[in-house]
């Protein structure tokens, strides 16, 4: 049986969260820390696509939706991004 290392769960549950976002999120980016990972790692959506980077030095963790009604997306987030 194959299991996923911690990086590759945290990284699906972002993706899995992705997936149920509606049409009027265009875009996402920024850099997300990721269990397992040395430094946060860039991470860019657009057009259905998900891509993830690696940083090779530490960034502030940030991410930035672009889209109409952003406020009701953020909502949605809770539980799959840790705040710290």
């Amino acid at each position: 049986m194959d299991l996923l290392s911690e990086s590759e769960q945290a990284k699906q549950q972002i993706e899995d969260w992705i997936k149920t976002l509606p049409s009027t999120v265009y875009r996402i980016k920024g850099y997300i820390p990721v269990e397992g990972v040395k430094n946060p790692m860039l991470f860019q959506y657009a057009y259905g696509l998900v891509q993830w980077l690696p940083e090779y030095i530490k960034m502030p963790a940030k991410v930035v939706i672009i889209g109409e009604n952003v406020d009701e997306v953020k909502a949605t987030c809770n539980g799959v991004f840790k705040h710290r």
